[in-house]
This record gives structure tokens, sequence and C-alpha cells, in this order.
């Protein structure tokens, strides 16, 4: 009896073990709900499909940290499709990651580059441009804000969850759920809306590994 006893103990203990394992091993993904719609970041009541958009380091390890002086003008609006030359002009300090993709990161005393999103103003630290097979096309891209407190990332939130047309109550819950602790899981994410030129849209919210500002917003603009 006491043999059988240990065999089902041990067995418990090892089907707990794989499971922590499996969950700490298991990829990061932006899960993005696409909205079909002949209008940008509108029509929430129309029947959601599921894609899933990875999201890829918040630094690459490849590209050094720059410092930028900046102003409150922003460089473009992100929902007006641009290519990569223009891309390159405009953001100082993006440079070839060697696999065809291009990125830009932004040293954390600096408040970030500014850009807006429909009508929200987005300050980036770290950029990435991803292109297709190595040519000009951009089929990509990934902005992440500099870290933030749970005030600042609310109300950023809010704006783009707004502006994507989408209810915010499920937000409101995980900021309040979350407040400071960076070590809070699940973090969020908005599932997405589709653009005018058929790309796909969402935000993210990453851990930034701080007490006073433990939060950052990754926003991805993609091909479907």
């Amino acid at each position: 009896m006491r043999k059988i006893f240990y065999t089902v103990l041990f067995a418990i203990i090892g089907l707990i073990v794989w499971l922590v394992l499996k969950q700490s091993t298991s990829p990061t993904d932006l899960t993005v709900v696409a909205t079909a719609s002949n209008q940008p970041l509108t029509n929430p009541t129309t029947k959601p499909t599921q894609a899933n958009i990875s999201i890829s380091d918040p630094i690459a390890p490849s590209i050094a940290p720059v410092v930028v002086k900046t102003n409150d003008v922003p460089i473009f609006n992100l929902l007006n499709p641009k290519s990569l030359d223009e891309w390159k002009a405009a953001v100082p300090g993006l440079l070839d990651s060697s696999d065809g993709n291009w990125a830009m990161s932004q040293d954390y005393s600096n408040p970030g580059l500014p850009f807006v999103i429909g009508s929200v103003p987005f300050n980036a630290d770290f950029i990435t441009v991803f292109t297709k097979d190595g040519s000009s096309y951009v089929r990509r891209i990934e902005m992440q804000s500099p870290t933030m407190n749970i005030t600042d990332t609310r109300a950023l939130g809010d704006s783009l969850l707004e502006m994507m047309g989408k209810d915010k109550t499920a937000f409101h819950d995980w900021c309040d759920k979350a407040g400071t602790n960076w070590m809070y899981r699940p973090l969020f994410s908005s599932g997405n809306s589709h653009l005018s030129d058929g790309k796909v849209c969402a935000f993210a919210i990453l851990c930034g590994f701080n007490d006073q500002r433990p939060w950052v917003i990754n926003f991805v603009i993609t091909d479907p």
C-alpha cells in the first residue's frame, strides 16, 4: 500500500515539474483578432477571426543604443505606409541588423522618437522595420514605448483601444490587477484591427523589469 502511495506521489510531482517547464519555455505570442472592415480601426462588431503575431526581442543584441535629441513634432503617422528608404531617412540610427531587417534602439534616458498612430501620440525607444526577402518592401513594423508606470500605461492603452474601436473593460481589469508588479502574468494583448491597406495592427504589454516603470507597450503593424 505504501509503495502504491509513493508511486502516485512521484507521478504527480513529475507532472507538475513538466507543466512548469513547458510554460516557461513556450514562446511569447501576441494573439490578434482580425476585424474585417473597409474602414481603418473601426467596426468592432464584425465577427473576428484568429491569428498569431509573435513578438520580437525587446532589444536586438546587434544594435547598440543611441541617444537622439527629440522634440514633440511627430516624424510621421504610422498608419500611412512608408517605404524602407523613408524609414531610413526619418529615423536616426536605424541600422541593418544583417538579416534584411532594420532596427534602432534608444538609450533609456531618452524619451523616444515621436510618432503618431492615427490620432494617438506614440514615442518609440525601439523600432524594428522588417522587410520582405531583403527587398525594400516593408512587411512589418514593431515599435516599443519607453518604460512606463501603470498610470501612463493605462492612458496610452486607453487611447490606442479607443482609436481601434475596442472595449476597454478587459484592459482596465488587467491594469487594476497588474499595478506596478512587473512579474504579474498574464500580460495583456489588445486583439487586432485591419487597416484600409490590408495590414493588421495590434499592441501588447511587455515587461520592463523596473519597479517604478514596469511596463512597455509594443505596437505592431504587419502583413496578415
